[in-house]
């Protein structure tokens, strides 16, 4: 579909307008779909163009973005899946928002936007940054922790994959982790995703006040990345991430260390209990793999047939029923030497 000649010479919007137009049926919709918004970043360089030429483009592609843009990648066709297409428009809208900001100059309105884009604010503030430094750089990162995490693909496979959070120095904004606006332009999530995401920021904004910890919050950006290339990851549902991110930012804020065989999955209700997941007997064949032991719900259900383990696997896991032993597990090596410190550096 794309005409050679522009990528090479650089003409990305003539690029993009290309798959504006109806589709050929013998055109790779998903490998169109990567090099937009996957490895070629094609989508992201000709809105730094359109900006530089303060083009009407912007507001023509937001008016026309086709279906296909937004539809699942490969095995996700399931209408499960609807959700992702709806994140999938939203992230793309919120980039053609972050550009056209910088393209009229109207920086000083971001705030009066980020009520409008269904995304945590941070993600705007990182566009724009983008859009006006010309080049696909994301503001510039203080610090990152690296979380194992588990995943099921469609294919009910369990595999590791790697949950990065990374501190950004935003003035004046609070907001919950978002993702990075690079590395996960291709990779739609799902709305209990989200709410986990958002669910473990509040928890820690009402948990470390509690505790000593007296500055605000700082603000995460995430992306998740397989441990090898031969899986790309297609998408993310579900909650069950809610226990790494809150262990990963609980970390990064007190400069703890992650341990490098220890993971953890669970979901919660909001209070800092946690609950079971689904998808355990997969994720827990994945982690025996890679040598690494599992933090589960002591409320994990084992019934369920995606759930079900041995006895002697069950023996294996590690149980917490808060958020708080969940710590435990994670840090008790290190809080006792270093907690004091911390708290006190941050009041």
């Amino acid at each position: 579909m794309f005409n050679s000649d522009n990528i090479k010479v650089g003409r990305y919007i003539e690029a993009v307008g290309e798959t504006l137009k109806e589709m050929a049926p013998e055109d790779d919709k998903e490998e169109l779909r990567d090099r937009l918004f996957g490895k070629e970043r094609i989508f992201e360089k000709a809105l730094i163009q359109a900006v530089a030429d303060n083009s009407n483009w912007l507001s023509k592609v937001n008016k026309e973005i086709p279906d296909w843009w937004i539809y699942p990648g490969r095995g996700t066709v399931n209408t499960k899946y609807d959700y992702y297409k709806d994140y999938r428009s939203r992230f793309i809208k919120t980039q053609l928002k972050g550009a056209w900001i910088v393209a009229r100059e109207e920086e000083a309105n971001i705030a009066s936007v980020v009520n409008h884009i269904e995304f945590p604010p941070g993600l705007l503030h990182d566009l724009v940054h983008i859009f006006d430094s010309s080049m696909l750089h994301p503001l510039k990162g203080i610090n990152v922790i690296k979380v194992p995490v588990l995943l099921v693909d469609d294919n009910k496979e369990g595999y590791v994959a790697s949950l990065f959070l990374e501190q950004v120095n935003i003035e004046g904004v609070d907001s919950p982790p978002y993702p990075h606006p690079i590395k996960m332009s291709g990779i739609p999530i799902d709305k209990q995703f989200e709410k986990a995401v958002e669910n473990a920021f509040n928890f820690l904004r009402d948990y470390l006040p509690r505790h000593h910890f007296k500055k605000k919050l700082p603000v995460f950006r995430w992306w998740v990345a397989p441990l090898s290339a031969s899986r790309p990851i297609n998408g993310i549902q579900g909650p069950s991430l809610y226990g790494a991110f809150v262990v990963g930012m609980y970390g990064s804020i007190l400069d703890l260390t992650m341990p490098e065989h220890l993971t953890t999955t669970c979901s919660d209700d909001m209070s800092g209990h946690l609950i079971g997941i689904n998808g355990l007997a997969h994720k827990f064949e994945a982690a025996t793999k890679e040598d690494l032991k599992i933090v589960v719900s002591g409320q994990q259900d084992y019934d369920d047939e995606n759930n079900s383990i041995t006895d002697a696997q069950k023996k294996r896991l590690l149980k917490a029923d808060t958020a708080e032993e969940l710590f435990q597990h994670f840090f008790f090596h290190q809080e006792y030497r270093q907690m004091k410190t911390q708290t006190k550096k941050h009041q």
